[in-house]
């Protein structure tokens, strides 16, 4: 859980998803390079590390309605 209340998931293909609904819908995005993402470290501010198997990657989250750093497409279930 993000310091604003989103959900912010990492996993397999360098993708991260956030929700700003609860988990009903989430942005998918791609961080850089190509590895499962195992776990994510952030501070209040939003800015941290995201773990994989390649290693650790700097992160930092996007503030709701900005575009973060990382492409992204929006996916509903």
């Amino acid at each position: 859980m993000l310091p604003d209340g989103r959900i912010l998931l990492v996993g397999q293909g360098s993708v991260a998803a956030t929700s700003s609904d609860g988990g009903h819908h989430f942005s998918f995005s791609r961080v850089a390079g190509r590895a499962t993402l195992t776990d994510i470290a952030l501070d209040s501010e939003g800015a941290g590390w995201i773990t994989s198997d390649a290693g650790l990657q700097p992160y930092q989250v996007a503030a709701k309605g900005e575009s973060s750093n990382l492409s992204s497409a929006v996916a509903k279930p």
